[in-house]
């Protein structure tokens, strides 16, 4: 009943602004609409369909050094190239994995320390063609020791330590469906510290190497699921993509644009306009959210035209 009457703009609403009172019918037009929006979403299914997951172990982050510059790379500076991949990606703590085992993709940026029931559940998820990623230092304290082996024992690839300080940073090499095309592109930080760790892996692709020529990135294939490290944070989007497409993700864009969804609901939120094509996990009918307009029936895919800087959200039934 509010949203028919900020609609209708029957409701007097009044705000507040430096001590000035306004009242703006349009605004709050436009704010009824997407109240009636939002109660059009709550009863749909917004289960979360990702199946990249983004693992935090906060606890390990109690290991950083104060003021280290790592921790923010490794999760917030992050975030910016993760959500471009054309695939939704959750955030989790690491306690949760017990619960993620349907997911294909994993990203664990702050495992320096996990407990021995933290190593079991990374341990399950060996399987199945899943794609596990480390970064940084994974695995290197053990029951509150440095124990290098404890590396390892947890990334499935043979990792050194180093204390002398050295760049966290990696260019990379081509020649390898992950990187091609790639080759000679930089990411990660100058920025000096340490330890660092590097790849010390025979069975291990080398497709990047720190500034001393160390592998700082590397792959190797296990019998049912993939091991992935890096010694550097920010991974470029294009990077990640292919991770992706390794670990068999639904990919619903092909352009680096973010996207969320659940099994009713697929959001995009672009920079650039234009139009985009959206592809779906299954057949669906389809039909735009903010406006109600029908988009498709019984389609695995669609193309949707986008302002610049603008955001649709869809409903997928």
């Amino acid at each position: 009943e509010l949203a028919n009457c900020l609609v209708n703009g029957s409701a007097q609403w009044w705000f507040d602004v430096g001590g000035n009172r306004y009242n703006d019918p349009k605004l709050m037009g436009r704010i009824g609409e997407l109240a009636k929006c939002a109660s059009e979403a709550l009863p749909l299914d917004r289960t979360s369909v990702d199946e990249v997951a983004l693992i935090v172990d906060e606890k390990s982050l109690c290991y950083l050094r104060p003021g280290d510059p790592l921790g923010n790379w490794l999760l917030i500076g992050q975030l910016p190239a993760l959500h471009r991949i054309g695939a939704p990606v959750g955030h989790y703590l690491v306690t949760d994995l017990p619960q993620l085992g349907d997911r294909k993709l994993f990203f664990l940026t702050t495992s320096f320390a996990p407990t021995t029931d933290d190593r079991k559940a990374i341990d399950t998820l060996k399987r199945d063609g899943h794609v596990l990623v480390f970064l940084g230092t994974p695995g290197l304290y053990r029951d509150g020791q440095a124990d290098e082996q404890g590396m390892t024992d947890l990334t499935g690839i043979r990792l050194r330590l180093s204390r002398d300080p050295a760049s966290v940073r990696v260019t990379l090499k081509g020649a390898h469906p992950l990187t091609d095309g790639l080759d000679g592109r930089v990411y990660g930080h100058e920025h000096k510290t340490f330890p660092i760790v590097y790849a010390d892996d025979p069975d291990a692709r080398v497709l990047g190497t720190l500034d001393d020529g160390r592998p700082g990135l590397v792959v190797r294939q296990h019998a049912d699921w993939t091991a992935v490290y890096s010694s550097a944070p920010l991974l470029p989007a294009d990077l990640m993509r292919r991770l992706a497409q390794l670990a068999g993700v639904h990919e619903y864009l092909d352009t680096p644009d973010v996207v969320w969804a659940s099994e009713n609901l697929v959001g995009v939120c672009v920079k650039d306009g234009g139009t985009r094509k959206i592809r779906l996990p299954g057949k669906a009918n389809v039909r735009d959210l903010y406006t109600g307009a029908e988009i498709g029936k019984d389609v695995d895919s669609f193309d949707a035209d986008f302002a610049e800087r603008a955001t649709r959200v869809f409903v997928v039934k």
